[in-house]
């Protein structure tokens, strides 16, 4: 059995909105896994939305800005994608 490990990256705003990427998880290591960012509550852990991303697209790293935008970065690919509230 595999050790679980940390998301790749975590942001928190000052609202306490948690913005999680996690490029190792994948359907073998953890099943049911989605690629994409989950956002929820630093508070209680819980998501309240989820930014799909392609198969094997998960962002390494994430963030945020104050309009609202959502940014996932990929390092290998020297890549950075906005998402805007739709």
């Amino acid at each position: 059995m595999e050790a679980v490990r940390p998301p790749s990256d975590v942001s928190i705003d000052k609202n306490d909105v948690i913005y999680v990427a996690d490029d190792q998880s994948n359907e073998s290591r953890n099943p049911g896994f989605k690629t994409g960012i989950r956002i929820g509550s630093a508070k209680d852990g819980k998501v309240t939305a989820f930014i799909p991303t392609p198969e094997a697209e998960s962002p390494e790293g994430v963030g945020f800005d104050d309009a609202g935008n959502v940014y996932g970065s990929w390092t290998g690919k020297m890549a950075v994608r906005r998402w805007t509230k739709g």
